[in-house]
């Protein structure tokens, strides 16, 4: 075995939509395969088991990438055990974050792959390679990883939003050839890495669109008019084929003042036409977000909310956030005085939660308990209101 490791993790987890068992790939090295296997081996890690995984040698370089806190808290622990090894450690959890590492072995890079190698963006031809892991993929009927589009959202105005330090890199060519060269029998579900699908984006994305049963296709898509108006015309396209499609929207908080208040450049009108579309195919889940705990809310704010669902009456899918205050956001700038809680997660510096007045408070539980109402499928991982911390972030 080479001295120099790739390390990317899976999730084993069910859909709860479809009520099947998945693994979730977290593919960082994808758009680098050919480059990287050239000069190291891949290894895939059970990201709830990684603290048990034992780094093969006593000497090298390992480049782990991480898209959650848990796997730079494994990095860590590795660092630690490992101290002739060099640890470089990358992807969206470093990226958007400003975390400084502590540790003389453990090197948190915020550049791409591409920009640390010195190799063209998306040059290398992408690749998914999970044939050793073939044992453990036969147990489940799904997989689903991620095929990057860009890396910078094209509104990216949102206050609550740390994606305005991304860099802007966009894959030229959408080519999904890959798809059959994937050893796996299953259902296979491609999430578009982005923030945000463009209209530009659509076109070209559902132009190259395999109608078939085995694949799902996902993105994060904004509700903006000119995304939804080009969506309508792609999905009337597939909506008589094998074509499946899965969607995540955030609607945020549907009030317009708030929508306003976070500068998130759509109105409640376009959150409603674009969740109406949606749910018009029968070949389309929708996973909807919404944002509660705003210190910026009102009476009028709960009115428009409950009109909202009213209206909306039915979704397949919520997730409920509460209003976190990330680093390098104008929102944690527009809240400092009223930042009260710092939250870690394994010694890593998480954000503050916002300390709301006890009429806020009770109209952000009002809220969260109509939404709640629209479907019998929400996950409040990501700290509802009830949500809370021990001393180093975990949830208890």
């Amino acid at each position: 075995m080479k001295n120099v490791l790739f390390i990317q993790f899976y999730i084993k987890e069910i859909d709860i939509i479809r009520g099947i068992k998945n693994l979730g790939l977290l593919n960082g090295f994808s758009d680098t395969y050919n480059f990287c296997k050239n000069i190291g081996d891949f290894v895939w890690v059970d990201q709830d088991n990684a603290t048990n995984y034992i780094i093969p040698f006593s000497k090298g370089t390992v480049f782990i990438s991480a898209f959650f806190i848990k796997n730079l808290v494994s990095a860590t622990k590795w660092a630690k055990e490992n101290p002739d090894i060099k640890f470089v450690v990358g992807g969206p959890v470093v990226l958007l974050r400003n975390d400084v590492s502590t540790l003389p072995n453990l090197f948190l890079e915020r550049k791409s792959v591409e920009e640390y190698f010195n190799i063209p963006d998306f040059s290398n031809n992408w690749e998914l390679d999970i044939s050793y892991i073939k044992h453990i993929t036969n147990k489940f009927d799904k997989i689903q990883f991620s095929y990057t589009i860009d890396s910078k959202c094209y509104w990216n105005k949102c206050t609550f939003c740390n994606y305005s330090i991304e860099n802007n890199r966009k894959r030229k060519t959408i080519d999904f050839s890959f798809i059959d060269k994937i050893s796996f029998d299953g259902i296979k579900h491609i999430r578009f890495n982005t923030p945000g699908l463009t209209k530009n984006y659509i076109e070209k994305i559902m132009n190259k669109i395999i109608p078939r049963e085995d694949v799902i296709y996902n993105s994060l898509i904004r509700c903006d008019k000119p995304v939804y108006e080009t969506l309508e015309y792609f999905l009337d396209k597939y909506k008589n084929t094998k074509a499946k499609f899965q969607f995540e929207t955030g609607a945020e908080y549907p009030s317009n003042r708030i929508l306003e208040h976070m500068q998130k450049g759509i109105n409640v009108y376009d959150i409603r036409q674009t969740l109406s579309l949606l749910k018009r195919y029968e070949n389309i889940t929708n996973k909807v977000f919404f944002m509660t705990g705003w210190p910026y809310i009102i009476e009028n704010d709960l009115f428009e909310l409950l009109d909202f669902c009213e209206k909306v009456k039915t979704l397949d899918f919520i997730q409920l956030h509460r209003v976190f205050c990330f680093p390098d956001t104008a929102m944690h700038e527009m809240y400092k005085d009223r930042l009260y809680e710092k939250i870690y997660e394994g010694g890593y510096y998480r954000g503050y939660v916002i300390k709301l007045t006890e009429k806020e408070l009770e109209l952000s539980l009002k809220s969260e308990e109509a939404l709640k109402k629209l479907t019998k499928v929400v996950s409040d991982y990501y700290c509802s209101l009830n949500h809370t911390y021990d001393k180093d972030g975990e949830t208890p």
